[in-house]
């Protein structure tokens, strides 16, 4: 098997194995879908037709995936098409020349029944997935909640977040670990205002006796108003300490993908850091909110 027609193969079983973590959301799904350039899918069809050959759906592969992630023209890509489906791998395939959501045109191919060990036999048997987190386990309902009665937007940004970690195939968390600390700066913010923190004594007292103190609060100070406003003292320091200790985390992911790193060690290593960081940022927003 020459290397084009493996690529095209690798990719359809790329987007068949990311399909069915997203099965019991299939909204956040539409919007992976779209955020990867699969626009020209109804949610209708996903909730009916939801299962790993996507039998009335297809997978769509468009115009960017041939030509920047297949490096590959149409003609090629079509032509390796059709001898997939000579030799069964795929059922039927159709080009659409549509203009949908800014892209212009794509594929549409439904895997055949035996699409799983034909690849797998095409493969050399080496073909074992990895073992992915469930969003669903991923996500804290608690988080979520108190997410969505702060700011329906941040549960949503929450949201995701899990599913970016959830897709083991993604080559950078740079933008995850940006979000993720975004989401922090908002509840900080939002429950600890300039002005209000301004007005404590004790901050008064910091601008004072720290002549290089930040112009505005900063966030441990945020932490400490949010916390004594809450009548809990005694875990002012615990609750600083879980945001100095996500920063670090989220701080040292954004500064590997800067490095000379491989996408592939990078992005392993990357994903291990957030699903611990997620733990840690559960906490912090237990204790916040």
């Amino acid at each position: 098997m020459n290397e084009q027609i493996a690529q095209v193969l690798r990719e359809i079983k790329r987007l068949m194995d990311l399909s069915p973590k997203y099965r019991l959301y299939p909204e956040e799904y539409l919007k992976w879908l779209r955020k990867q350039g699969y626009n020209k899918i109804e949610a209708e069809g996903i909730s009916s037709s939801f299962s790993p050959w996507f039998r009335d759906v297809g997978i769509k592969i468009t115009t960017f995936n041939f030509l920047m992630i297949l490096k590959m023209n149409q003609l090629e890509f079509e032509a390796i098409l059709g001898k997939l489906q000579e030799e069964g791998y795929i059922d039927t395939y159709m080009f659409v020349d549509d203009e949908v959501g800014g892209i212009d045109n794509y594929f549409q191919i439904v895997p055949s029944k035996n699409f799983e060990a034909l690849y797998k036999t095409a493969m050399g048997g080496n073909v074992e997935r990895e073992v992915v987190a469930d969003p669903e386990q991923l996500a804290n309902a608690k988080t979520r909640k108190l997410l969505e009665k702060l700011a329906p937007d941040l549960e949503r940004r929450y949201m995701q977040i899990i599913f970016d970690i959830a897709d083991e195939y993604r080559l950078s968390y740079t933008g995850t670990a940006g979000e993720l600390r975004e989401i922090i700066t908002k509840i900080l913010h939002a429950e600890a205002p300039d002005a209000a923190v301004e007005a404590q004594d004790w901050y008064k007292q910091a601008i004072k006796s720290d002549k290089d103190h930040p112009d505005t609060p900063t966030r441990r100070e945020r932490v400490k108003y949010i916390m004594l406003k809450k009548n809990q003292s005694g875990s002012v320091e615990t609750a600083a300490k879980t945001s100095d200790l996500i920063e670090g985390i989220l701080g040292e992911i954004v500064a590997a993908s800067y490095a000379r790193l491989s996408a592939a060690a990078h992005g392993s290593k990357a994903r291990e850091e957030l699903i611990k960081c997620l733990g840690y940022f559960d906490a912090f927003v237990a204790d916040l909110l």
